[in-house]
């Protein structure tokens, strides 16, 4: 047998007997894992912040303070002005009415834009209501707005001014619508009756029992707006109406006025009062 055989087989008995050995040597250790070295509270820190930190949930995040509303608000468009740097012409200007005067049988006062209807009597055109522009002498029957909606206002004689157009009428005026309803009414029908409303009268009886209530046959329609004294009592309001005249009682403070009363199917001008009693005003056509 060659020498490098022999060599050759001696070294495979000797690796044989080197691996049973150490697989005897196994069978004989402790199964347990060799316990680990402990870590300071120090190392422990260091290896927690060296885990990765894909391993762990991160904490949320606080949420980020919400900015100031006012912040984002735009300064206010309108500034205060104090009442001594207010303008004149940044305060609303009043607007005045359109009027044309007489428009399809009514006429429009430029003063305060009220519509008065017009009648025609005979060949006059008057006011088919009482005058009802409110200025200076000028009052409410029963000092109630109410009323003036209802009769008009109150006048003293100073105060008793018709718009452009018309003009407060004379006791001729009065005579001429007179004897214009006379002449076309029957004979003991009285012309108070017809210049009266058909409502707002109260029902009366005359001497032979007829009832006394307005007609108004003519399109006047005087209502019972009374009248305020001088002293400033408001009274028979409900029970007569009184027109100023433009005719002054001569050498006196006295003007006359024509009268319509409930209990009377007549219209009576003889009477006067003082220019500071407020009676009603009928306008008419210059």
């Amino acid at each position: 047998m060659p020498l490098k055989s022999v060599y050759f087989i001696i070294f495979c008995l000797l690796f044989t007997i080197g691996i049973s050995y150490g697989e005897y040597d196994m069978m004989f250790l402790p199964t347990s894992k060799p316990q680990e070295p402990q870590q300071s509270p120090a190392e422990e820190v260091k290896t927690e912040v060296k885990r990765s930190p894909s391993t762990e949930a991160k904490p949320p995040k606080s949420p980020k303070k919400a900015k100031k509303i006012k912040e984002n608000i735009p300064p206010p468009l309108v500034q205060k002005v104090s009442s001594d740097s207010l303008a004149l012409d940044t305060l609303p200007k009043e607007v005045k009415p359109v009027c044309n005067g007489i428009m399809d049988s009514v006429y429009c006062d430029s003063r305060d834009g009220k519509i008065y209807p017009l009648v025609t009597i005979g060949k006059q055109i008057w006011f088919k209501e009482n005058l009802a522009y409110k200025g200076d002498g000028s009052f409410c029957p029963h000092n109630r707005n109410r009323d003036c909606k209802i009769y008009g206002r109150l006048y003293t004689y100073e105060a008793a001014q018709c718009p452009e157009g018309f003009k407060l009428p004379h006791s001729n005026d009065f005579k001429e619508l007179y004897e214009f309803v006379t002449q076309n009414i029957k004979e003991k029908e009285g012309v108070g009756t017809h210049l009266k409303s058909a409502v707002g009268w109260p029902q009366n009886r005359d001497e032979d029992g007829t009832i006394l209530i307005g007609k108004d046959g003519f399109g006047f329609n005087a209502k019972p707006a009374g009248y305020r004294s001088s002293g400033g009592q408001y009274l028979s309001v409900g029970e007569e109406a009184n027109f100023w005249t433009s005719e002054q009682v001569a050498g006196s403070e006295k003007v006359y006025y024509w009268n319509l009363f409930y209990g009377n199917p007549d219209f009576i001008g003889s009477y006067n009062t003082s220019k500071k009693s407020a009676l009603s005003v009928r306008c008419i056509k210059e």
